[in-house]
Protein backbone atom coordinates (compact mmCIF):
# COMPACT_ATOMS: atom_id res chain seq x y z
CA UNK A 1 0.00 0.00 0.00
CA UNK A 2 1.84 3.32 -1.10
CA UNK A 3 0.20 5.81 0.19
CA UNK A 4 0.81 4.07 4.26
CA UNK A 5 4.41 2.90 3.03
CA UNK A 6 3.75 -0.96 3.79
CA UNK A 7 3.52 -4.61 1.96
CA UNK A 8 0.27 -5.67 1.56
CA UNK A 9 0.45 -9.59 1.79
CA UNK A 10 -2.21 -11.82 -0.34
CA UNK A 11 -2.18 -15.68 -0.25
CA UNK A 12 -3.24 -18.24 -2.15
CA UNK A 13 -6.66 -17.38 -4.08
CA UNK A 14 -5.81 -13.90 -3.36
CA UNK A 15 -6.58 -14.09 0.32
CA UNK A 16 -5.86 -10.67 2.36
CA UNK A 17 -3.24 -11.67 5.00
CA UNK A 18 -2.71 -8.33 6.07
CA UNK A 19 -0.25 -5.05 5.62
CA UNK A 20 3.33 -4.84 6.87
CA UNK A 21 5.73 -2.56 7.58
CA UNK A 22 8.61 -4.44 6.31
CA UNK A 23 8.62 -6.58 2.75
CA UNK A 24 10.41 -9.39 4.61
CA UNK A 25 7.51 -9.57 7.16
CA UNK A 26 4.73 -9.90 4.31
CA UNK A 27 6.79 -12.09 2.55
CA UNK A 28 6.86 -14.99 5.51
CA UNK A 29 3.15 -14.13 5.90
CA UNK A 30 2.86 -15.34 2.27
CA UNK A 31 4.72 -18.26 2.53
CA UNK A 32 3.41 -19.74 5.43
CA UNK A 33 0.06 -19.51 3.95
CA UNK A 34 1.13 -21.27 1.23
CA UNK A 35 2.30 -23.94 3.10
CA UNK A 36 -0.12 -24.36 5.33
CA UNK A 37 -2.58 -25.02 2.69
CA UNK A 38 0.16 -27.38 1.48
CA UNK A 39 0.11 -25.69 -2.37
CA UNK A 40 3.23 -24.32 -3.86
CA UNK A 41 4.04 -20.97 -3.87
CA UNK A 42 4.48 -19.49 -7.13
CA UNK A 43 7.23 -17.84 -8.46
CA UNK A 44 7.02 -13.70 -8.51
CA UNK A 45 5.56 -11.77 -11.49
CA UNK A 46 8.35 -9.33 -13.46
CA UNK A 47 6.68 -5.93 -14.34
CA UNK A 48 7.55 -5.44 -17.49
CA UNK A 49 6.70 -3.13 -20.17
CA UNK A 50 6.04 -4.94 -23.36
CA UNK A 51 4.15 -2.42 -25.34
CA UNK A 52 3.58 1.34 -25.12
CA UNK A 53 -0.03 2.38 -24.21
CA UNK A 54 -0.91 -1.24 -22.55
CA UNK A 55 -0.80 -2.01 -18.82
CA UNK A 56 -2.91 -4.87 -17.35
CA UNK A 57 -5.22 -3.96 -14.58
CA UNK A 58 -5.56 -6.17 -11.98
CA UNK A 59 -8.88 -4.79 -10.33
CA UNK A 60 -10.74 -5.92 -13.15
CA UNK A 61 -8.22 -8.44 -14.87
CA UNK A 62 -8.31 -6.81 -18.08
CA UNK A 63 -6.10 -5.05 -20.58
CA UNK A 64 -6.12 -1.22 -20.65
CA UNK A 65 -5.21 0.51 -23.85
CA UNK A 66 -4.02 4.20 -24.05
CA UNK A 67 -3.13 6.87 -27.09
CA UNK A 68 -0.90 9.23 -27.18
CA UNK A 69 -0.78 11.69 -24.37
CA UNK A 70 -2.25 8.62 -22.08
CA UNK A 71 -5.91 9.05 -23.54
CA UNK A 72 -7.61 6.19 -22.43
CA UNK A 73 -8.78 4.18 -25.87
CA UNK A 74 -10.76 1.21 -24.14
CA UNK A 75 -10.57 -2.72 -21.66
CA UNK A 76 -9.76 -5.49 -23.73
CA UNK A 77 -10.01 -9.15 -22.30
CA UNK A 78 -6.97 -10.44 -24.41
CA UNK A 79 -3.43 -8.33 -24.61
CA UNK A 80 -3.43 -8.61 -28.12
CA UNK A 81 -6.50 -6.82 -28.54
CA UNK A 82 -5.23 -3.63 -26.35
CA UNK A 83 -1.79 -3.87 -28.48
CA UNK A 84 -4.42 -3.27 -31.91
CA UNK A 85 -6.40 -0.72 -30.24
CA UNK A 86 -3.16 1.19 -28.78
CA UNK A 87 -1.14 0.89 -32.14
CA UNK A 88 -4.13 2.25 -34.07
CA UNK A 89 -4.82 4.92 -31.68
CA UNK A 90 -0.38 6.31 -32.20
CA UNK A 91 -0.85 5.36 -36.02
CA UNK A 92 -4.29 8.08 -36.32
CA UNK A 93 -1.84 10.76 -34.78
CA UNK A 94 1.09 9.54 -37.46
CA UNK A 95 3.20 7.75 -34.99
CA UNK A 96 4.19 3.91 -35.72
CA UNK A 97 4.94 2.08 -32.71
CA UNK A 98 7.10 -0.04 -34.34
CA UNK A 99 9.33 2.81 -34.52
CA UNK A 100 9.24 3.47 -30.84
Amino acid sequence: DKSRNKWRALGPHSKYLGCFALESEAERAVRDSYRATGRELPEPRKRVVKHRGVSFRKTDCKWRARGPGGKHIGTFEAESEAVEAAREAFRATGVDLVDL
